[in-house]
């Protein structure tokens, strides 16, 4: 059998490759945790965690792509469809930061504003996609109810 024979979906070939960076991600998360559990939190552990949340959620719903559709209350499909990619976003912003530390380090420079910055530009991100989301159009082709946006969503 081969993979472009039509007997495997273009989900399954999705699903494979994100759940594999899902699997590694947590691999190296708990082997950095093994070997110094010392230093609690680093910004490499944050990044593998995410990395593994990320990629975990979008083979998930690669997986059970037709099943997603039919969630109740639709609230639940926005939050499987969206989330993966705001945190993406998140998680590589994070690697920025993570080289945005050792760069300062390396030149003795304070890295305290840094993450004030990271946090700043996730939160900016994460308002603006709440923004959108008022603005959302259904599957229907009507629009949210901009009184009570939350109506559509909730199926209320």
């Amino acid at each position: 059998m081969s993979l472009f024979s039509g007997k495997m979906g273009s989900s399954t070939l999705s699903v494979l490759p994100t759940a594999l960076v899902s699997t590694v991600a947590l691999i190296q998360l708990i082997r950095i945790e093994l070997r110094v559990p010392e230093y609690g939190w680093t910004t490499q552990k944050v990044f593998h965690l995410m990395n593994f949340i990320v990629n975990g959620v979008r083979a998930i719903v690669f997986g059970f792509h037709k099943q997603v559709f039919i969630l109740h209350p639709k609230v639940l499909i926005f939050v499987l469809l969206d989330l993966p990619g705001v945190l993406f976003f998140s998680t590589y912003t994070l690697l920025v930061l993570f080289w945005a530390e050792i760069y300062h380090q390396a030149r003795s420079l304070p890295t305290d504003k840094l993450r004030i910055f990271y946090i700043s530009v996730n939160g900016g991100i994460y308002f603006i996609q709440d923004y959108a989301s008022d603005f959302h159009v259904d599957w229907t082709g009507s629009k949210v109810d901009r009184k009570d946006p939350r109506k559509k969503l909730w199926n209320v």
